[in-house]
Protein backbone atom coordinates (compact mmCIF):
# COMPACT_ATOMS: atom_id res chain seq x y z
CA UNK A 1 0.00 0.00 0.00
CA UNK A 2 3.03 2.19 0.76
CA UNK A 3 4.61 1.45 -2.64
CA UNK A 4 1.53 2.20 -4.47
CA UNK A 5 1.05 6.00 -2.98
CA UNK A 6 4.67 6.73 -3.65
CA UNK A 7 4.21 5.79 -7.05
CA UNK A 8 1.12 7.76 -7.75
CA UNK A 9 2.38 10.74 -5.67
CA UNK A 10 5.48 10.26 -8.57
CA UNK A 11 3.79 9.72 -11.52
CA UNK A 12 -0.22 10.13 -12.52
CA UNK A 13 -1.73 6.82 -13.06
CA UNK A 14 0.83 4.71 -11.05
CA UNK A 15 3.01 3.75 -14.27
CA UNK A 16 6.03 2.89 -13.07
CA UNK A 17 9.47 4.34 -15.23
CA UNK A 18 12.80 4.14 -13.05
CA UNK A 19 13.21 2.29 -9.96
CA UNK A 20 17.48 2.91 -8.55
CA UNK A 21 17.76 0.66 -5.58
CA UNK A 22 20.20 3.65 -4.60
CA UNK A 23 21.67 6.73 -6.34
CA UNK A 24 24.99 6.94 -4.66
CA UNK A 25 28.37 8.98 -5.07
CA UNK A 26 31.45 7.00 -6.19
CA UNK A 27 34.94 7.83 -6.68
CA UNK A 28 37.21 6.86 -9.72
CA UNK A 29 40.88 6.15 -8.68
CA UNK A 30 42.54 6.11 -5.08
CA UNK A 31 43.41 8.04 -2.74
CA UNK A 32 46.68 9.20 -2.37
CA UNK A 33 48.73 8.54 0.65
CA UNK A 34 49.57 12.42 1.67
CA UNK A 35 45.77 13.31 1.33
CA UNK A 36 43.56 10.02 1.73
CA UNK A 37 43.05 10.98 5.42
CA UNK A 38 41.64 14.11 5.10
CA UNK A 39 39.72 13.53 1.75
CA UNK A 40 38.13 10.34 2.82
CA UNK A 41 36.70 12.33 5.80
CA UNK A 42 36.11 15.19 4.10
CA UNK A 43 33.55 13.38 1.44
CA UNK A 44 31.58 11.64 4.21
CA UNK A 45 31.23 14.83 5.87
CA UNK A 46 30.10 16.51 2.26
CA UNK A 47 32.71 19.28 3.04
CA UNK A 48 32.98 19.88 -0.84
CA UNK A 49 33.51 23.38 -2.45
CA UNK A 50 33.28 24.46 -5.80
CA UNK A 51 33.24 28.64 -7.61
CA UNK A 52 30.28 29.29 -9.59
CA UNK A 53 32.04 29.30 -12.55
CA UNK A 54 33.51 25.83 -12.41
CA UNK A 55 29.74 24.27 -12.37
CA UNK A 56 28.63 26.77 -15.15
CA UNK A 57 28.59 23.91 -17.60
CA UNK A 58 25.89 23.36 -20.20
CA UNK A 59 23.93 20.42 -19.67
CA UNK A 60 20.32 19.18 -20.97
CA UNK A 61 16.99 19.18 -18.69
CA UNK A 62 16.26 15.71 -19.56
CA UNK A 63 18.59 12.67 -20.50
CA UNK A 64 18.04 8.82 -21.29
CA UNK A 65 18.53 5.81 -18.75
CA UNK A 66 19.29 2.93 -20.71
CA UNK A 67 19.21 -0.87 -19.79
CA UNK A 68 21.18 -3.81 -21.10
CA UNK A 69 18.05 -5.26 -23.04
CA UNK A 70 17.99 -1.41 -24.96
CA UNK A 71 15.03 -0.25 -22.71
CA UNK A 72 15.00 3.46 -22.28
CA UNK A 73 13.10 6.18 -20.47
CA UNK A 74 13.57 9.94 -20.56
CA UNK A 75 14.30 11.52 -17.01
CA UNK A 76 14.49 15.32 -15.55
CA UNK A 77 18.19 15.68 -15.57
CA UNK A 78 20.01 17.89 -12.89
CA UNK A 79 22.87 20.37 -13.96
CA UNK A 80 26.66 20.53 -12.00
CA UNK A 81 25.44 22.63 -9.41
CA UNK A 82 22.24 20.46 -8.11
CA UNK A 83 24.46 17.22 -8.07
CA UNK A 84 26.90 18.87 -6.48
CA UNK A 85 24.27 19.80 -3.60
CA UNK A 86 22.62 16.46 -3.06
CA UNK A 87 26.42 15.01 -3.09
CA UNK A 88 26.98 17.72 -0.07
CA UNK A 89 23.94 16.41 1.54
CA UNK A 90 25.04 13.02 1.39
CA UNK A 91 27.79 13.65 3.79
CA UNK A 92 26.93 12.62 8.03
CA UNK A 93 27.87 13.99 11.13
CA UNK A 94 31.87 14.27 11.32
CA UNK A 95 32.84 15.43 15.06
CA UNK A 96 36.72 15.22 13.85
CA UNK A 97 36.67 17.52 10.99
CA UNK A 98 37.52 20.71 12.83
CA UNK A 99 40.65 20.35 11.32
CA UNK A 100 39.33 18.85 7.94
CA UNK A 101 40.34 20.74 4.74
CA UNK A 102 37.45 20.93 2.62
CA UNK A 103 37.66 19.48 -0.99
CA UNK A 104 37.82 21.66 -3.84
CA UNK A 105 36.44 21.10 -7.11
CA UNK A 106 38.38 22.11 -9.92
CA UNK A 107 35.98 20.94 -13.10
CA UNK A 108 32.74 19.42 -13.35
CA UNK A 109 32.26 17.43 -17.06
CA UNK A 110 28.83 15.45 -18.18
CA UNK A 111 29.60 11.42 -18.11
CA UNK A 112 27.49 8.50 -16.65
CA UNK A 113 27.52 5.72 -14.51
CA UNK A 114 25.82 2.93 -13.54
CA UNK A 115 23.48 2.14 -10.96
CA UNK A 116 20.98 -0.87 -9.82
CA UNK A 117 17.70 -1.01 -10.10
CA UNK A 118 14.33 -2.90 -9.75
CA UNK A 119 14.94 -4.01 -13.64
CA UNK A 120 18.58 -4.54 -13.21
CA UNK A 121 21.62 -2.25 -13.91
CA UNK A 122 20.93 0.79 -16.16
CA UNK A 123 22.89 3.32 -17.45
CA UNK A 124 22.03 6.83 -15.60
CA UNK A 125 23.48 10.71 -16.76
CA UNK A 126 25.87 11.59 -14.34
CA UNK A 127 27.97 14.51 -13.27
CA UNK A 128 31.96 13.88 -13.13
CA UNK A 129 33.56 16.08 -10.25
CA UNK A 130 37.78 16.84 -10.74
CA UNK A 131 39.49 17.67 -7.27
CA UNK A 132 42.56 19.77 -6.03
CA UNK A 133 45.50 17.87 -5.20
CA UNK A 134 44.18 14.90 -6.32
CA UNK A 135 43.70 12.58 -9.28
CA UNK A 136 40.50 10.61 -7.58
CA UNK A 137 37.18 11.96 -9.38
CA UNK A 138 34.34 11.93 -7.96
CA UNK A 139 31.22 10.39 -9.97
CA UNK A 140 27.28 11.88 -8.83
CA UNK A 141 24.25 10.35 -10.66
CA UNK A 142 22.40 13.40 -11.98
CA UNK A 143 19.10 12.22 -11.67
CA UNK A 144 16.18 15.08 -10.85
CA UNK A 145 14.51 13.23 -6.97
CA UNK A 146 10.86 13.95 -8.87
CA UNK A 147 12.35 10.25 -11.31
CA UNK A 148 12.74 8.77 -8.24
CA UNK A 149 9.52 7.17 -6.29
CA UNK A 150 10.11 7.93 -2.52
CA UNK A 151 8.66 5.55 0.33
CA UNK A 152 6.73 7.86 2.89
CA UNK A 153 7.57 7.02 6.71
CA UNK A 154 6.29 3.96 7.71
CA UNK A 155 3.09 3.68 10.43
CA UNK A 156 4.59 1.19 11.87
CA UNK A 157 7.39 1.94 15.09
CA UNK A 158 9.52 -1.24 14.03
CA UNK A 159 9.71 -4.46 11.49
CA UNK A 160 10.10 -7.81 13.04
CA UNK A 161 13.66 -9.21 12.22
CA UNK A 162 14.27 -11.10 9.07
CA UNK A 163 17.57 -11.38 6.85
CA UNK A 164 17.60 -8.63 4.25
CA UNK A 165 17.45 -9.11 0.54
CA UNK A 166 20.49 -8.06 -1.35
CA UNK A 167 19.38 -9.02 -4.43
CA UNK A 168 17.28 -11.51 -6.53
CA UNK A 169 17.14 -13.22 -9.04
CA UNK A 170 14.10 -13.51 -11.41
CA UNK A 171 13.37 -16.66 -13.81
CA UNK A 172 13.05 -16.12 -17.66
CA UNK A 173 9.15 -17.03 -17.19
CA UNK A 174 9.22 -14.20 -14.24
CA UNK A 175 6.86 -17.21 -12.11
CA UNK A 176 10.17 -18.07 -10.05
CA UNK A 177 12.01 -15.29 -7.23
CA UNK A 178 15.39 -16.08 -5.46
CA UNK A 179 16.43 -13.97 -2.94
CA UNK A 180 20.38 -13.81 -1.97
CA UNK A 181 20.77 -12.83 1.57
CA UNK A 182 22.94 -13.43 4.65
CA UNK A 183 21.74 -15.91 7.00
CA UNK A 184 22.98 -19.02 9.06
CA UNK A 185 25.42 -22.11 8.18
CA UNK A 186 23.21 -24.59 6.05
CA UNK A 187 24.80 -27.31 8.16
CA UNK A 188 26.41 -28.29 11.86
CA UNK A 189 24.76 -27.69 15.29
CA UNK A 190 23.95 -24.28 14.51
CA UNK A 191 22.07 -25.13 10.55
CA UNK A 192 19.21 -22.80 9.67
CA UNK A 193 16.31 -23.42 7.11
CA UNK A 194 15.41 -20.46 5.63
CA UNK A 195 12.49 -19.69 3.13
CA UNK A 196 10.80 -16.94 0.89
CA UNK A 197 7.28 -15.75 1.00
CA UNK A 198 5.88 -13.55 -1.44
CA UNK A 199 3.26 -10.84 -0.39
CA UNK A 200 1.54 -9.57 -4.07
CA UNK A 201 0.05 -6.63 -5.35
CA UNK A 202 -0.59 -5.04 -8.82
CA UNK A 203 2.49 -2.79 -8.70
CA UNK A 204 4.99 -4.65 -6.37
CA UNK A 205 5.87 -8.25 -4.56
CA UNK A 206 7.06 -7.88 -0.80
CA UNK A 207 10.27 -10.82 -0.25
CA UNK A 208 9.51 -11.90 3.48
CA UNK A 209 12.42 -14.35 4.58
CA UNK A 210 12.17 -16.65 7.17
CA UNK A 211 14.64 -18.87 8.99
CA UNK A 212 14.02 -21.67 11.67
CA UNK A 213 16.73 -24.22 12.99
CA UNK A 214 17.45 -26.94 10.92
CA UNK A 215 16.08 -29.85 12.89
CA UNK A 216 17.23 -32.19 10.76
CA UNK A 217 21.22 -31.00 10.60
CA UNK A 218 21.21 -30.43 14.23
CA UNK A 219 19.72 -34.07 15.00
CA UNK A 220 23.03 -35.62 17.33
CA UNK A 221 24.66 -32.52 17.88
CA UNK A 222 25.92 -31.82 21.57
CA UNK A 223 23.56 -29.91 23.80
CA UNK A 224 24.82 -25.92 24.20
CA UNK A 225 27.23 -25.88 21.59
CA UNK A 226 27.97 -22.25 21.21
CA UNK A 227 26.62 -21.08 17.82
CA UNK A 228 28.91 -17.71 16.67
CA UNK A 229 27.44 -14.46 14.75
CA UNK A 230 29.37 -15.27 11.41
CA UNK A 231 27.12 -14.53 8.32
CA UNK A 232 26.70 -16.94 5.57
CA UNK A 233 25.70 -16.40 1.88
CA UNK A 234 22.74 -18.26 1.26
CA UNK A 235 19.49 -17.97 -0.79
CA UNK A 236 15.66 -18.97 -0.75
CA UNK A 237 12.94 -19.30 -3.89
CA UNK A 238 9.72 -18.47 -3.96
CA UNK A 239 7.10 -18.89 -6.92
CA UNK A 240 4.83 -16.22 -7.82
CA UNK A 241 0.91 -16.34 -8.76
CA UNK A 242 1.28 -14.47 -11.59
CA UNK A 243 4.46 -13.09 -13.49
CA UNK A 244 6.94 -10.04 -11.83
CA UNK A 245 6.86 -8.39 -14.66
CA UNK A 246 6.87 -4.36 -14.19
CA UNK A 247 6.23 -5.06 -10.76
CA UNK A 248 8.77 -3.46 -8.17
CA UNK A 249 10.29 -6.46 -5.41
CA UNK A 250 10.91 -4.57 -2.33
CA UNK A 251 12.31 -5.89 0.75
CA UNK A 252 10.05 -6.45 4.09
CA UNK A 253 12.72 -4.64 6.38
CA UNK A 254 13.47 -1.45 5.15
CA UNK A 255 10.82 -1.33 2.44
CA UNK A 256 13.17 -0.28 -0.34
CA UNK A 257 13.57 -1.54 -3.98
CA UNK A 258 15.44 -5.23 -4.25
CA UNK A 259 18.15 -5.15 -7.30
CA UNK A 260 17.01 -7.69 -9.71
CA UNK A 261 18.76 -9.69 -12.31
CA UNK A 262 17.57 -11.75 -14.97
Amino acid sequence: ARWADAVAAREPGGERRFVPVRLETTFAGTWEVPVGDNNKLALSAGLVEAADEVLAVPSPATAEVRWADGTTVAVPQLDAAATLAELRAEGGPCPDCAAVTPLRVTGARPTTTVVPTDQGDATVPAWEFGLEGTAVRLVRPAVAASAVTTLPPSEYPSTPFTPRVDEATVSPDGRVVTAAFVGGPESGPCATAHEAHAVESELAVVLVVVDAPAEAERAGAEPGAACTAIGYRRTARVTLSAPLGERTLLDVGPGTPIRTTG
